[in-house]
C-alpha cells in the first residue's frame, strides 16, 4: 500500500513529501485488508438488514394472511390479502391447553415455534374464524416435524368441526422438489384416544 500526502503552503514553499510503503506481501497487510473487508461487508450487511426489516415484516405478516385465506378458498395475491382477511375473518381467539379463551394475548402474534417451547401451562394457541358467504369455518395453525426440517401449515375445519374444507403446508428445509399433493376439501376425520385420524379423503 502506498500513500503520498502532498500539501502546498499559501506561500508558494512546498511542504514535506510524505511516502509510507507497506509490503503487500506482507503478512500483517493480509490481515489488514481482510479486517477491513470484513467490517465493510458487515457494516453493509447490517445497514441493509435494519432498513430492510418493516418491509420484510410487512411482507411475512401478509403471507400468514394469504395462507389462512387459501384453506378456505380464497387465493388472493399479498397486497390484496390484508382487505379481503378482515372481510373474511370475523375473530381471531387465543386457548390454552384446555380450551379456555385467553383474551390477554393476541392470536395473530401467536408463534407455534415459540409456544411449543414453553410448559403446558403456559402454552397459548390461536384459532381463525371465518365466514364466507354463509358458511363457518375454523382455522388452526398445525406445526411439526419433517424429514429434515419443521413443517407448518393450515386447516380449515367446516362448521361441524369434522371435515376439512381446506389445508395448506409449507416447509423450510425438505428436499427439494417433493412435494405434498392432495385434495383435502371433503375429508373426514374423528377424535379417537386424543388423536385427529382420517377417515375418508375423496
Amino acid at each position: 500500500m502506498r500513500q503520498i500526502l502532498k500539501e502546498e503552503g499559501k506561500d508558494g514553499k512546498k511542504a514535506h513529501l510524505k511516502l509510507f510503503n507497506m509490503n503487500t506481501e506482507s503478512n500483517s497487510y493480509t490481515f489488514l485488508f481482510a479486517a477491513v473487508m470484513v467490517l465493510v461487508v458487515a457494516s453493509t450487511l447490517a445497514f441493509t438488514a435494519s432498513s430492510l426489516k418493516t418491509k420484510q415484516d410487512e411482507n411475512v405478516r401478509k403471507e400468514k394472511m394469504q395462507s389462512i385465506l387459501k384453506t378456505i378458498g380464497i387465493n388472493t395475491s399479498r397486497d390484496g390479502a390484508e382487505e379481503l382477511y378482515k372481510k373474511h375473518i370475523k375473530e381471531e381467539i387465543s386457548l390454552d391447553q384446555k380450551g379456555n379463551i385467553d383474551n390477554s394475548v393476541s392470536a395473530f402474534s401467536i408463534k407455534l415455534i415459540r409456544e411449543i417451547k414453553k410448559p403446558l401451562s403456559e402454552q397459548r394457541f390461536p384459532v381463525y374464524i371465518a365466514q364466507v358467504e354463509d358458511d363457518k369455518y375454523y382455522v388452526i395453525p398445525l406445526r411439526g416435524a419433517g424429514l429434515w426440517d419443521a413443517i407448518w401449515g393450515y386447516v380449515a375445519l367446516r362448521e361441524d368441526k369434522k371435515t376439512i374444507e381446506g389445508i395448506i403446508f409449507d416447509h423450510k428445509g425438505e428436499t427439494a422438489g417433493w412435494e405434498l399433493k392432495f385434495r383435502s376439501s371433503g375429508s373426514k376425520i374423528y377424535l379417537k384416544r386424543k388423536r385427529f385420524l382420517i377417515l375418508k379423503v375423496i
